[in-house]
């Protein structure tokens, strides 16, 4: 005797947890490589805010207003997000899945000017006090962080919260210097 199973009982697919998808992503990163890249990238953003010196004496210089955070604070916060970008960039480097090869090389590619020109505002808004050229450097910035959430938004989901935090960061940091540029 053959049993047909019912029509209104369906067989329930089981469906995986975010926390189980993120912990397995986690596992297959290279830790040594994030370490590194994160390393690499705040010691590139030190030696670059080194070389300009002190931005104590911009402050009076470009009139900024009182509401704006204090040198410290820009330095953790801007600190911080350099070594996730960075640990993210080690950890799509060397990551071992080659099924998502290209997605993963354009996201990473992505990654380079966004990084770059992350660097290249603290320069130009404290070293040169053109704070035009810092907004143009933001909103290349914000537009690479963007363009890399698209590309890796399916490749990896310990990506989209990093570039997430980046990109209210940039958006916080284009406001800024919009209100300075407008104040001079």
């Amino acid at each position: 005797m053959v049993r047909f199973p019912r029509k209104g009982k369906r067989k329930c697919r089981r469906t995986i947890p975010l926390k189980t998808l993120l912990r397995c992503e986690w596992e297959q990163f290279n830790r040594r490589a994030m370490l590194i890249g994160g390393i690499v990238v705040v010691v590139l953003a030190l030696i670059c805010r080194i070389a300009i010196g002190s931005p104590v004496y911009v402050r009076h210089l470009l009139r900024l207003p009182d509401c704006m955070p204090s040198s410290l604070c820009l330095y953790l916060i801007g600190g911080i997000l350099f070594f996730l970008l960075g640990a993210l960039f080690g950890a799509l480097v060397a990551a071992p899945t080659p099924a998502i090869l290209r997605t993963r090389f354009r996201g990473t590619v992505l990654l380079v000017p966004l990084l770059l020109f992350r660097l290249l505002w603290f320069p130009l808004f404290f070293g040169a006090c053109a704070p035009a050229l810092a907004l143009i450097s933001l909103a290349l910035a914000a537009l690479c962080c963007v363009c890399a959430f698209i590309a890796l938004v399916r490749v990896s989901r310990l990506a989209c919260p990093v570039l997430l935090l980046n990109l209210i960061w940039l958006i916080w940091l284009i406001c800024a210097t919009l209100f300075v540029l407008l104040l001079n």
